[in-house]
This record gives C-alpha cells, sequence and structure tokens, in this order.
C-alpha cells in the first residue's frame, strides 16, 4: 500500500502502526482517500466543561474551609489543615 506517497509492506492486511489509535483493514485491491482530523470544537466543549467544574469545586471548597468565629459562616472543614493543604496545592 501507499501511504503519504511511501509504499508500506505489512505481512497481513491488519495494519496498525501507521496513524496511532487507528487500524487500517485492507480488504481489496484498489485506491481510498482518507482524512483524519481533530473535533477543536468538541474539544473545547471538554476543557470549557472540566474548567468550569473545577471552578466550581474550588468555589465549594473555599466555602467548606473558610475560618469565622461565628458557626453559621464556618465551613466544616475551617480547621482541617490536610484539606487547606489540598486547597493552596491547585
Amino acid at each position: 500500500m501507499t501511504f503519504n506517497g511511501q509504499v508500506i509492506t505489512r505481512a497481513d492486511n491488519k495494519v496498525t502502526d501507521l496513524v496511532a489509535g487507528y487500524t487500517i483493514n485492507l480488504k481489496e485491491v484498489g485506491s481510498s482517500d482518507v482524512s483524519v482530523a481533530q473535533d477543536r470544537e468538541s474539544i473545547e466543549t471538554k476543557i470549557d466543561s472540566f474548567v468550569e467544574k473545577y471552578n466550581s469545586i474550588i468555589t465549594e471548597l473555599g466555602k467548606q474551609t473558610l475560618s469565622s468565629t461565628e458557626s453559621d459562616t464556618r465551613g466544616i472543614f475551617s480547621g482541617d489543615s490536610s484539606v487547606k493543604r489540598h486547597e493552596k496545592s491547585d
């Protein structure tokens, strides 16, 4: 077969080492044009979702570790140094 202008030879019709994550199964003699492209919109949506969830967690962690002398505003983890250490490690 020819791949990107170079002749490629394999022992069988299953090619797994040319394009990371793809298997090419050669079925018959002929020619085909194949293109692979990133779905940038999907990637951007997933990154935006991750950042939104991360920011939500950080906001909630800030509330739950809030130090205060008033019990109604003090966070449940206000005295827990291990939780506060994780909050600062971001």
